[in-house]
C-alpha cells in the first residue's frame, strides 16, 4: 500500500525491477489514512502486510513495524529534523537564537509527541509539554547559555514551571 505520488513512482519502480523481490507485488494507492486504516484492519487480524512508512509519524509508536534494509536507494535517506530561521535572526536575537541551536530534535522524540497528539486528541503543546515532563534531562542542554528575558537562569526557571 502506498500514499503520495512521489513515493508511489518509487514503488512502482521498485515492483518493476523486482527489488525487495516484490515483482509480483501490485501497488494499491491510497491517501495516508486509507493505507493506515487498512494496515490497522491487517493487524487486528494477525495478517502480514508491506506498506510505505515514514519518520518522523506516530505509525512508528503505534505499529510493530520493519523497515527494509535498503530503502534509502529509493526513497532517500533515514528523516532529520531541523529548525530554521529567517537569514539575519540570529544576529537580531542572539538569546533566542541560542536556544534554537542547543534544540536537538530526535526521531523517536517527533514519534513520540505526534503519537500522543493523534491518539490522546491533545494539542502539540500538550504533548511537548508532557514529553519535556518526562524527559527533564533535556532541558539541561537545550537551555545551556540560554537566558529568560530578565537575564535570569533559563534552566531554573523552565524547571521552575515545569
Amino acid at each position: 500500500i502506498g500514499s503520495g505520488a512521489p513515493a508511489n513512482l518509487s514503488l512502482k519502480k521498485i515492483i518493476e525491477e523486482n527489488e525487495f523481490n516484490l515483482g509480483q507485488w501490485k501497488l494499491v494507492e491510497s491517501s495516508e489514512q486509507a493505507m493506515l486504516a487498512q494496515v490497522d484492519r491487517a493487524v487486528k487480524k494477525q495478517q502480514f502486510i508491506t506498506f510505505l512508512g515514514w519518520t518522523p509519524h506516530p505509525m512508528n509508536v503505534k505499529l510493530k513495524m520493519h523497515y527494509l534494509t535498503g530503502g534509502e536507494k529509493w526513497f532517500g535517506s533515514k528523516g532529520e529534523v531541523y529548525t530554521l530561521t529567517r537569514k539575519g535572526y540570529p544576529q537580531a536575537c542572539p538569546n533566542a537564537a541560542k536556544l534554537l541551536g542547543n534544540l536537538k530534535f530526535t526521531l523517536d522524540m517527533e514519534n513520540s509527541i505526534m503519537a500522543e497528539v493523534v491518539d490522546k486528541k491533545i494539542s502539540f503543546d500538550e504533548a511537548a509539554k508532557a514529553w519535556v515532563k518526562a524527559h527533564p534531562e533535556r532541558l539541561d542542554g537545550w537551555l545551556a547559555g540560554v537566558t529568560t528575558r530578565a537575564d535570569g537562569d533559563a534552566l531554573e526557571a523552565v524547571k521552575a514551571k515545569l
